[in-house]
């Protein structure tokens, strides 16, 4: 019986041509992986760089090239790149790598200038990751360069913004707050727990109000559940708030309520301002003004009682008469003037020269 013999090493063809397919697919996915990682790096304006660090030898991706504006041949070493940075940044740059060739960091980052093709400056971040030896020393280096300029203009815009509203709440206002209404808890800037003494840390409304003089707390609270309700578009109202010395200041108060879908405030948000200077200048005005009133009617009386003596200079009864008149206008006059002040918010007489009457300058 002859047996078929097979045919060598058919086997071992048949592996190799597997191993070799399958090598194929796996070259062709990890081709695709890094299509769209340049894909990615380039929509966030970078690209991928390999420096062989023992041989300092470098390779930029295209996309190196797109995001900071360089041909090819301006950029070939290491050297080409460090000679782009601000002298001003590359001492940071270089201590930033020697900390990560020091394993002092998980990864090389950072963000400096480098001089364009233009001769501009423009902002770069470089980021990377040290292959090491068994030894620990850094050998190669894979990461990420790109051009952050707008980012960095972008950041600059939002901080000159940011200090720009901070100028002007500081000018225009002694604070912002936000009440959060459902919770109960209050946001305070920091300048308004420097001015009214307020803790660091959470605060509630209570803590506000608290402070609040009062004889003016229910006109707040009064002002507060108007808008509320919808009856004001806004809440404002004026009234006195202890400060951190324990005087009593004049404020203003502005915010706008932030609803649910029901129409319901949840939140409170608006802005303090110091008016007390304001409040002063309008009491001395009004005092000035009722000084002048009642001078012009003491002059006034004055007139009409020489006018009854020279009509009868022999008589005493219509002089006695005459002042007695006079004097019953001058109290009836007095006493609604100072019940008008009361109800508008102003003075008493002589209220201004004795502030802690009226205003409440001091505690207790």
């Amino acid at each position: 019986m002859i047996r078929r013999q097979k045919k060598p090493g058919r086997s071992r063809v048949t592996k190799t041509a597997d191993l070799q397919k399958r090598l194929n697919q796996m070259a062709k996915r990890l081709k695709a992986l890094e299509e769209r990682h340049e894909l990615v790096l380039g929509a966030i304006n970078e690209g991928i760089y390999d420096w062989d660090v023992v041989n300092d030898a470098i390779d930029y991706s295209d996309n190196v090239m797109k995001a900071v504006g360089l041909p090819p041949e301006l950029l070939t070493t290491t050297e080409d790149w460090i000679r782009r940075i601000h002298p001003d940044d590359l001492p940071h740059y270089r201590a930033a790598l020697v900390d990560h060739f020091k394993d002092k960091s998980e990864r090389f980052s950072c963000e400096y200038r480098y001089r364009a093709i233009d001769g501009t400056w423009r902002w770069a971040r470089q980021q990377g990751v040290a292959m090491r030896d068994k030894k620990g020393r850094a050998v190669r280096v894979i990461g990420a360069t790109g051009d952050i300029t707008e980012l960095k203009r972008t950041e600059e815009a939002l901080k000159a913004s940011d200090e720009r509203y901070a100028l002007a709440t500081r000018a225009g206002t002694e604070g912002i707050y936000e009440w959060d209404i459902e919770a109960g808890t209050l946001f305070l800037s920091e300048r308004a727990r420097e001015v009214f003494g307020l803790p660091s840390g959470p605060l509630k409304n209570t803590d506000w109000n608290q402070r609040i003089h009062p004889e003016d707390f229910a006109r707040y609270r009064a002002a507060v559940i108007k808008h509320f309700r919808g009856r004001a578009p806004q809440l404002e109202c004026e009234y006195r708030v202890r400060d951190a010395a324990g005087i009593y200041r004049w404020v203003l108060e502005r915010g706008e309520a932030v609803r649910d879908a029901k129409g319901r405030a949840i939140r409170l948000i608006g802005a303090e301002s110091d008016i007390t200077q304001r409040k002063l200048a309008e009491f001395a005005l009004r005092q000035a003004r009722d000084d002048a009133e009642e001078a012009l009617a003491e002059q006034t009386a004055t007139a009409e009682i020489l006018k009854v003596i020279s009509s009868s200079p022999t008589a005493t009864q219509p002089v006695f008469d005459a002042i007695c008149q006079r004097r019953s206008k001058n109290a009836s006059a007095g006493r609604s003037k100072n019940a008008s002040r009361l109800t508008a918010g102003r003075p008493p007489r002589g209220a201004f020269l004795r502030p802690r009457l009226f205003l409440g300058w001091t505690v207790g």
